[in-house]
């Protein structure tokens, strides 16, 4: 916090990382580029979930836990502006986001 108080003295601007989240969102969203805000992890577990695997499958796959696999596709499903699996697959194909 003294960080931030510190900083907007210096005239730098703060923004809450979930404000900038949206943002950043939106602006992809608007521009087509959705692929660029999500992480190389997070591009690897919706290629494996457009193609059918489980949340064990991709978690054993990638060698991480399926709490792990959840949590990321949590942040993917608000990144991309979706609700579940199947929205999440839908858009990834069709804005080339995955390869089938």
């Amino acid at each position: 916090m003294l960080e931030t108080i510190l900083g907007v003295t210096r005239g730098e601007s703060f923004i809450s990382p979930r404000l900038a989240a949206k943002v950043f969102q939106e602006f992809n969203r608007r521009t087509g580029k959705a692929g660029n805000i999500l992480t190389n992890q997070e591009l690897e577990i919706l290629q494996l979930l457009a193609q059918g695997e489980s949340n064990k499958s991709i978690a054993q796959k990638l060698f991480i836990s399926e709490k792990t696999v959840k949590n990321h596709l949590t942040n993917i499903f608000q990144k991309l502006n979706v609700n579940d699996r199947t929205q999440v697959v839908l858009y990834a194909i069709k804005n080339k986001l995955v390869q089938v």
